[in-house]
């Protein structure tokens, strides 16, 4: 699974999140996002986001 395939089940994953927490989610950014050290983490000018554990069946979790 490439780079932009983690992000993108990242930001599903993230506004499902929300939407299941009943909070509004804001946009990441592709750019400003990206993988580090086993974790998809998603940013915007705002800051980080959120962060995701990968795992190896591709799944993900988020990170505390």
């Amino acid at each position: 699974m490439n780079e932009a395939e983690l992000y993108d089940r990242a930001v599903k994953a993230y506004f499902a999140r929300c939407d299941k927490a009943g909070t509004i989610p804001q946009q990441p950014h592709s750019s400003l996002s990206g993988v580090k050290g086993g974790q998809v983490v998603l940013k915007n000018t705002n800051g980080e986001l959120a962060r995701f554990n990968m795992w190896k069946n591709g799944d993900m979790s988020f990170a505390e």
